[in-house]
C-alpha cells in the first residue's frame, strides 16, 4: 500500500496473508534452510522428500519443518532431519546458488557508494527538517521530536484522563484523614512536637506522591526503544515530553493535597507563609518524581 519493504515474523500465517508476501524465509533453530520466492517454498521442500497433505496451508507446512512430530516423510524418500541437515541441503541446493547469483546482481547493479546511494541521500536529506542534520538518522529536529511526543501525550491523556482526576480526588481524601489527626493545632510551643510531625508528613507524602511513575515509565519502555531502533525520535525527546505533559497534573496535585492540608492543620495562615510552603513542596515533587524516573 505505501510501496514499503516490510519484514515480518509470522507464526501460523492464513494462506491469504501468506500470499502477500514476495519472499519467505525459514529458520530452524538459528540455521537459515530457505530463503526465496513465497510461492515456491511449498516446491522446494516437496523436492527434498517431504510430503503436504492437501488441506495443510502452505505457512503450516513450511513450520513443520522445523518441528520433527509434524513434518511427513514420502515413502522411499531419506530426507533432512537435524537442523544442521537441513542448512547443508539448503546450501547445495540450485535455489541458494539462484540466490547467490541475485545478491551478486544486485550489489554490481547498486554498489556501496554508487549513484544508487547518492541518491537515496538526496531524498533522505529532502525529507529531512530544514536544521536537521544530514547524517543524522531522525527525520525531525530535536524540538520537533519533543512536540510530536507532548502531542501524543496530550492525546493520551485527553483518551483516558480518569487516572489524573483520580490522583486529584485522592490527594483531597489524603489530606483531609491526614489533617484531621492534627486538626487547628494551636499557635503555642504545646504544639511544636506535633508542628514537626504535620511538616514530615507533608515532605513525605509529596515526596512519594510520584512513586507510581515506576509503573507506567516500565510499561512504555519497550515502546520508547523500538521507537529509538526505527529512529521515530531520540529516547530523551519523550523523557523530556513526559515531564512537561506531566507538569500540570504536578501542580494540581500538589495544591490539591496541601491547601487542604496546610490550612486543616492551622499552620500560618498568611499568604506569604503558605505559597513559600507550597513551592517548596512542589520542588520536593519535582525532585522525587526525577529520581523516580532515573530508575
Amino acid at each position: 500500500m505505501f510501496d514499503q519493504t516490510c519484514a515480518v515474523s509470522i507464526y501460523q500465517a492464513p494462506q491469504s496473508a501468506y500470499d502477500l508476501f514476495d519472499k519467505a524465509t525459514v529458520l530452524y533453530e538459528g540455521r537459515q534452510i530457505y530463503f526465496g520466492p513465497a510461492s515456491k517454498a511449498k516446491e522446494y521442500f516437496i523436492n527434498l522428500g517431504f510430503d503436504c497433505p492437501p488441506r495443510q496451508t502452505t505457512p503450516d507446512f513450511l513450520t513443520s519443518m522445523t518441528f520433527s512430530a509434524e513434518r511427513i516423510v514420502r515413502p522411499g524418500c531419506n530426507p533432512p532431519r537435524t537442523p544442521d541437515e537441513f542448512a547443508a541441503a539448503w546450501k547445495n541446493s540450485p535455489e541458494y546458488r539462484a540466490l547467490q547469483t541475485e545478491i551478486e546482481e544486485y550489489n554490481e547493479q547498486h554498489p556501496i557508494g554508487g549513484a544508487a546511494a547518492e541518491t537515496f541521500r538526496q531524498l533522505k536529506g529532502s525529507f529531512q527538517s530544514k536544521g536537521q542534520r544530514l547524517q543524522s538518522p531522525y527525520a525531525l529536529t530535536y524540538l520537533q521530536q519533543i512536540q510530536l511526543c507532548m502531542w501524543r501525550g496530550r492525546a493520551r491523556f485527553k483518551a483516558d484522563p480518569w487516572p489524573a482526576i483520580g490522583l486529584m480526588g485522592g490527594n483531597i481524601v489524603l489530606g483531609l484523614i491526614m489533617s484531621s489527626l492534627f486538626y487547628n493545632l494551636q499557635q503555642d510551643t504545646a504544639s511544636f512536637y506535633g508542628r514537626s510531625v504535620v511538616l514530615f508528613m507533608g515532605i513525605l507524602f509529596n515526596a512519594f506522591s510520584s512513586i507510581l511513575e515506576l509503573m507506567t515509565l516500565y510499561a512504555q519502555r519497550p515502546i520508547v526503544e523500538k521507537h529509538a531502533r526505527y529512529a521515530f525520535h531520540h529516547p530523551s525527546a519523550e523523557s523530556y515530553a513526559s515531564v512537561l505533559v506531566d507538569l500540570p497534573m504536578k501542580v494540581i496535585g500538589a495544591v490539591s493535597f496541601n491547601l487542604v492540608f496546610y490550612f486543616m492543620t492551622h499552620l500560618n495562615r498568611h499568604p506569604g507563609n503558605f505559597f513559600f510552603y507550597l513551592l517548596v513542596m512542589f520542588l520536593v515533587v519535582l525532585a522525587m518524581s526525577g529520581i523516580f524516573r532515573f530508575m
